[in-house]
C-alpha cells in the first residue's frame, strides 16, 4: 500500500470516527498537512525520474554517435533500454497524477466546508485505486 493511500485511509477513518462521535468536522490543517507532505515527497521522486530520463536521452545520443558503424549493437542496446525507459515514463506519469490530484484537493479544501472533506478523500481514493474494468465477453 503506497503512502498516499495510507494517509487518505487514516484521514477517512478519523473523519468517520468524528462523525459517529458527533465531534466537530476534521479541521483543514489536519487534512492539508499530511497531504502536502506526500505531495512534496512525490515531487522529489518526480524530479529524480525526470533527471534520470534526461540522462537516458543523453546516453542515447552518445550511444548513437559511438555505435554509428555497428547497427546490430545499437539495436541491441536500444532494445534493452526501451524497457527501462517505458518503466521510467510510466512511474513518472503515476507520480505526476498523484501530485496534481493532491494539489487540487488542497486547493479545493480551502474553498469548501469542512464537512466536504470526506468527498475529497473519497475522490482521491478513487483516483488511486480505480475500480477494476469489466472485461467484455466475446
Amino acid at each position: 500500500m503506497n503512502e498516499l493511500k495510507k494517509v487518505l485511509l487514516k484521514l477517512k477513518n478519523e473523519f468517520d470516527t468524528r462523525q459517529v462521535a458527533g465531534d466537530e468536522p476534521l479541521p483543514m490543517t489536519a487534512f492539508k498537512a499530511p497531504l502536502q507532505a506526500v505531495s512534496e515527497r512525490n515531487r522529489v521522486f518526480l524530479w529524480i525520474n525526470v533527471s534520470m530520463l534526461l540522462v537516458v536521452f543523453g546516453l542515447s545520443i552518445f550511444l548513437v554517435y559511438h555505435f554509428l558503424d555497428n547497427a546490430k549493437a545499437l539495436a541491441a542496446v536500444f532494445g534493452g533500454m526501451g524497457i527501462s525507459l517505458t518503466g521510467l515514463i510510466s512511474y513518472m506519469t503515476y507520480l505526476w497524477r498523484q501530485i496534481v490530484a493532491i494539489d487540487l484537493a488542497i486547493a479545493m479544501a480551502d474553498r469548501l466546508q469542512p464537512e466536504m472533506i470526506l468527498s475529497i478523500i473519497n475522490s482521491l481514493l478513487s483516483r488511486i485505486d480505480p475500480p477494476a474494468k469489466k472485461k467484455k465477453k466475446s
